[in-house]
């Protein structure tokens, strides 16, 4: 069922007991070399003991891992996509912003620098203004992503409690 499934209580039950058509017998094998290899030695040494034995699903245990990460690995590649492009448009909107409050002041702009401004003077005037909503949105952003890290966690199979790095 995977890594981040809670297991209940459990209790042994001897294979011989189980009477269920469904009872699997797993066998893990530590080996030297290579894996697949090993895995037709296997095969006929349990088929020498019983030919009617089924056989199925040999695999490593990094494919087995694999398999078991596959999902939260594709919800995280999915939310860094999502984030990326987030973090894409909002740059967008803020350098849109920025450019359209410096055009309607144009002559403002002219004007200042007419009068003796140095033209970093008007720059850093310009970045001011334009900074207050920008800290805003990042307040904003800090509070949901905080709120909201429970949840994201969860939703990534418990990865690791989210840190200030994360957040950032």
């Amino acid at each position: 069922s995977g890594l981040g499934s809670n297991i209940g209580p459990m209790i042994y039950v001897p294979y011989l007991q189980q009477n269920t058509a469904t009872a699997r017998v797993t066998l893990v094998v530590r080996t030297a070399g290579e894996p697949t290899a090993v895995a037709t030695a296997i095969q006929k040494a349990v088929w020498s003991v019983d030919m009617q034995q089924p056989i199925d699903a040999i695999r490593t245990l990094d494919a087995a891992l694999g398999d078991s990460t596959a999902q939260p690995r594709f919800r995280a590649l999915v939310l860094t996509a999502f984030s990326v492009a987030g973090l894409v448009l909002a740059c967008v909107g803020v350098y849109g912003v920025a450019a359209y409050a410096a055009g309607v002041r144009r002559a403002e702009i002219g004007l200042r620098i007419a009068l003796g401004a140095r033209g970093s003077d008007v720059v850093r005037l310009l970045v001011r203004q334009s900074l207050r909503p920008v800290l805003i949105g990042i307040a904003a952003g800090v509070i949901v992503a905080a709120a909201s890290a429970r949840w994201i966690n969860m939703l990534l199979n418990h990865a690791a409690p989210p840190d200030l790095a994360t957040m950032g």
